[in-house]
């Protein structure tokens, strides 16, 4: 969960299109502000004040764009009064940006927790004297440019200001902003500030805001015609231990024979939707922490390269009798008070007694650093490739990522036991079995009442695609074990290439050793997300992507080889279409809406657990049951983890703060 559907940055190398700019405004003219500019109800000169103010992400744009200048409107009744416009109180400004997974609303008192790692200054004024502004005039401010995707979360402004001027009278210059009753708590914006030492004064007025900016440039995908051949050697063992399996009448999760010279897995690797904080040396900790990529449209597809590479090696699952034109889907309702949820998740309900199988495109995703900035490119840096046998593959055995990814219990049967016993699979796949945990003992819809009920992927391998990273949009930290990328060089390229698969079939793209940085250089790493370019009922397309890691010591323990795998699919399962709101629950860094399952548990060091596939073991990561989300116990064993109750936090319904 790339973390609440969560997304989470900015990129700080992006290039500036030519696209001509444009602005927004947030907010409407309602009363009249005058923190942090023009008051600070100080007995004294030499004041301070934090203040920071959240604007949803879904008022801009839904490419990245460059924002260049800012202004706030200056409240008109000051200005004819006192003949005043929105003259500031000489002081230290300093303006900053960053993505945020605070919401609306929801910024808390802890001002250093809304900030992103991706906080980056847009303007300060070096000790000289406050803004000034005409009566009636914008309050007009340009800073260095800051590269925003509303894609990847709400978008934080951050302003400090130090040795702030005294002056008794609050109308010395006002800006306009607007109040609960207005459009700015709990819709578009909010805000939060502190002066000095006083307690913080959340869910304040806010400042309406002008934000003047331009398109930042996307990266395009490149067809990827090269070999399969360690992919094919994999999943032609795979497939050969299968059919070995089904001749001899067992499940093929009994059989290991097919796969007995494989030894136990390698290092870690890391899940979801992102992880923020710098990798730095192996010894040192990284901080997991997660953001949904929300909805949006995967745009015109006619101007976007399309992979039609073919190879003869891919493998191709039997197909359904028809596509369904959208994602097989039912929902659950509950109330928190008075207030309705509905939830929906992939497959058929617990009481059609029936398996669903999802028609699920497995896409290895290649990714080159190029050294230069043409293409193609003429010097390659690194080449991430999931097709090529691991790094760290066993004595005797030559796995890709990709051949290792098919192999496991995401896409193989395997025994889900819980620590109580309870069996809740007995040949099944990882996200089935946390769907039959999650609603195990759902009135009406009771997993333990039926059997039968299974929502299964069923895979089909498909060619690899090529996507190259010029200079400047890979960070120089970068290494032959693992790569650090722009996070938003991949959003166009997956959003065409997932546009190729019809709505009723899930895509996820597998990367191999790469994270994701939020800019390049920027504050890593994201290792995977889902997404989707539409809300239930429509039929959306809905697609995942995340990295397979055997790059040993650099990434967190538990999140090895299929960590992040597991992390995001498992979400996808359970919130597809990332429409999913649900009562605020607690995680990093403040509360939370969405139904993320993996993101509350992401931050453990017991986050995963093992289960073996062809004498082969994986991690598979913990998930946060659905009853924790919908204020019920109806999970198995009344756990509301898969793992039961590994925290005071994980003994009752969510509840934030």
């Amino acid at each position: 969960m790339i973390k609440n559907s969560k997304a989470l940055m900015t990129l700080c190398l992006l290039g500036a299109a030519t696209a001509s700019a444009t602005n927004v405004t947030i907010g409407s003219a309602n009363t009249s502000v005058c923190f942090p500019f023009s008051c600070n109800e100080g007995a004294t000169s030499g004041m301070s004040i934090h203040y920071q103010q959240v604007f949803s992400s879904g008022l801009f744009p839904t490419a990245a764009i460059s924002i260049n200048s800012i202004s706030f409107g200056v409240d008109d009744f000051t200005s004819i009064v006192f003949g005043t416009g929105g003259t500031v109180l000489n002081g230290n400004y300093q303006i900053a940006f960053s993505t945020t997974n605070a919401v609306v609303g929801g910024l808390t008192a802890n001002l250093a927790a809304n900030q992103g790692l991706d906080l980056s200054v847009f303007y300060n004024s070096g000790g000289i004297s406050g803004f000034t502004a005409a009566p009636g005039s914008p309050l007009f401010i340009s800073g260095q440019s800051f590269v925003y995707n509303p894609l990847a979360g709400n978008l934080l402004i951050d302003i400090i200001v130090t040795n702030q001027a005294f002056l008794s009278s609050l109308d010395a210059g006002s800006f306009d902003g607007s109040d609960l009753s207005g459009d700015f708590v709990p819709i578009n914006t909010s805000s939060v500030f502190q002066i000095g030492t006083n307690a913080a004064v959340t869910g304040a007025f806010g400042l309406v805001t002008t934000f003047d900016f331009s398109a930042a440039s996307a990266p395009s995908s490149v067809p990827e015609v090269g070999s399969m051949l360690m992919v094919g050697f994999g999943v032609a063992v795979l497939l050969y231990a299968k059919r070995r399996a089904k001749a001899m009448g067992e499940p093929t999760s009994a059989r290991a024979s097919g796969f007995s010279g494989l030894g136990q897995p390698t290092a870690a690797m890391v899940g979801l939707i992102a992880l923020f904080q710098s990798f730095g040396q192996a010894q040192e900790p990284i901080k997991i922490r997660s953001v949904a990529v929300p909805p949006h449209p995967f745009g015109d597809q006619k101007k976007r390269p399309v992979t039609t590479s073919k190879s003869s090696l891919a493998v191709t699952a039997p197909k359904l009798a028809t596509t369904p034109s959208s994602l097989p889907v039912w929902s659950a309702t509950f109330n928190n008070g008075a207030t309705p949820y509905t939830v929906w998740m992939a497959g058929n309900s617990p009481s059609s007694n029936t398996t669903t199988n999802i028609e699920t495109n497995v896409v290895p995703v290649r990714i080159v650093l190029c050294n230069n900035g043409t293409s193609p490119c003429t010097d390659i840096a690194y080449t991430y490739d999931p097709t090529k046998p691991l790094r760290n593959n066993p004595a005797g055995v030559t796995l890709s990522a990709a051949a290792s990814t098919l192999s496991s219990p995401i896409f193989q049967n395997a025994t889900y036991t819980t620590a109580a016993g309870t069996t809740v699979g007995a040949a099944t796949q990882y996200t089935d079995a946390m769907l039959r945990a999650s609603f195990w003992n759902y009135s009406g819809n009771a997993a333990s009442a039926n059997p039968n009920w299974h929502t299964r992927l069923q895979f089909s391998l498909k060619p690899p695609v090529t996507i190259t990273i010029t200079a400047g949009q890979w960070d120089a930290s970068s290494a032959a074990d693992l790569g650090k990328v722009s996070l938003y060089q991949l959003f166009q390229p997956l959003d065409a290439e997932s546009a190729k698969y019809p709505p009723g079939q899930f895509t996820f793209f597998l990367l191999y050793n790469v994270a994701m940085t939020f800019g390049s250089p920027g504050p890593c790493c994201a290792l995977g997300y889902h997404t989707s370019d539409g809300a239930n009922p429509a039929p959306s397309r809905t697609y995942g992507m995340a990295s397979y890691f055997d790059a040993t010591g650099k990434l967190p323990a538990g999140y090895a080889d299929t960590g992040a795998i597991a992390h995001e699919i498992s979400e996808w399962a359970l919130n597809p279409f990332l429409s999913n709101s649900v009562p605020l629950w607690p995680g990093s860094g403040g509360c939370y809406d969405n139904m993320e399952v993996a993101d509350p548990l992401e931050n453990r060091g017991d986050v995963a657990f093992k289960m073996t596939t062809f004498g082969r073991s994986y991690n598979m990561v913990n998930i946060a049951l659905a009853p924790w989300f919908m204020k019920g116990n109806f999970g198995v064993n009344g756990y509301y983890t898969y793992k039961g109750p590994v925290d005071q936090t994980f003994t009752a319904p969510a509840t934030c703060p």
